[in-house]
């Protein structure tokens, strides 16, 4: 396909006509087609050697460090065999006790964020290696899959889950710290306080999920329809849809999926309306999210800094937390030095 004034020779395969059994043909693909997330070569040429994969992958596989490879196996092993043991090895006594029980209860659930995280890691490597060699070829599909959208919220969830757990946990040891004649902070409270948290946790990880044209508007990271449509040039924009589908159907249907559905119903040729969409979490084949990063300002510019200073202002409140409890720890040491002193006997 020779098309447009700027080419690139990437699709090529061997034929054999019979004066020549051993002529190469190759194919031309325009150099705006290169690595937009569509499979013009039957092979997936276009979409490999020359494409972007982020700091952790490349087109050979997901985890392209070794020296990464090799420290993600020996985390997920202690993470999995350290909290298993921790859950295992729980105190239960102390049930009458208030702050006691608080404390069990924080620990339990940051262990279970901590394994949550384990299985997300053991979950990628086995899809390194699943896809060992030729990742570049089913970059697209991954990315797109629904396996990698729930390891994204697994990860949102279990990262930002341990830190939420970790606040609550800093600030009943404080608490507890500064009035030590206290019960603490009741557990009811802290249950009905932890309960919310992760409502609004899930909430975070799973609203960037949602099959909307307004919320897929703030997340989309990259769409794409077929190619062989031949009523679009850019095939990235999804403002052609909207103008298509006003042209082709008479209807005031807003949503864009639903316009995909509509325009499928006016041809024979419905395969010409696949898309390829990529989410928040499709940003990089290790299914995460880029946080630092945007086009400009917008709702995905607003909801990143949002999400930073939230981040910011409770490793702010979990810093001062501690600080407290260690001078409490000093003040109490020095007072427990200074009885002992006082009560001591001099003489012969």
């Amino acid at each position: 396909n020779r098309s447009g004034s700027v080419e690139h020779p990437l699709c090529s395969q061997l034929s054999y006509p019979p004066s020549n059994c051993n002529e190469e043909l190759v194919t031309w693909i325009d150099e705006g087609l290169v690595c937009d997330g569509y499979k013009d070569c039957e092979g997936g040429e276009d979409e490999c050697n020359t494409c972007s994969r982020g700091a952790f992958s490349s087109d050979e596989r997901i985890i392209r460090s070794t020296v990464i490879l090799g420290v993600s196996i020996l985390l997920v092993g202690m993470i999995m065999a350290a909290n298993l043991y921790n859950l295992a090895t729980i105190d239960y006594s102390g049930d009458q006790v208030p702050h006691l029980r608080v404390d069990r209860f924080l620990k339990v659930q940051l262990i279970c964020h901590d394994l949550a995280m384990g299985v997300y890691i053991l979950v990628i490597l086995g899809a390194d290696l699943r896809y060992y060699g030729t990742y570049c070829k089913s970059d697209m599909e991954w990315r797109s899959g629904s396996l990698c959208q729930m390891l994204g919220v697994l990860f949102s969830v279990s990262s930002h889950g341990s830190l939420l757990t970790v606040l609550l946990m800093s600030v009943t040891r404080a608490y507890k710290c500064v009035r030590s004649f206290d019960d603490g902070i009741p557990p009811r409270t802290i249950h009905i306080t932890s309960a919310i948290l992760v409502i609004l946790n899930v909430m975070n990880a799973t609203i960037p999920l949602i099959k909307h044209s307004f919320i897929q508007n703030i997340f989309r990271t990259l769409f794409t329809i077929s190619h062989q449509n031949p009523f679009i040039k850019n095939y990235t924009e999804v403002s052609n849809i909207q103008k298509i589908h006003s042209i082709l159907v008479s209807s005031d249907t807003t949503d864009l999926y639903a316009q995909l559905e509509e325009l499928r119903n006016t041809t024979n040729t419905p395969e010409i309306f696949d898309y390829v969409e990529l989410s928040l979490y499709s940003w990089s084949p290790v299914c995460i999210p880029d946080m630092f990063s945007s086009k400009g300002p917008g709702p995905m510019f607003v909801y990143k800094a949002i999400g930073i200073a939230v981040i910011c202002a409770i490793l702010l409140v979990i810093s001062i937390a501690y600080i407290i409890i260690v001078k409490e720890i000093i003040a109490s040491q020095r007072r427990i030095a200074n009885g002992d002193q006082g009560s001591g006997v001099t003489g012969k």
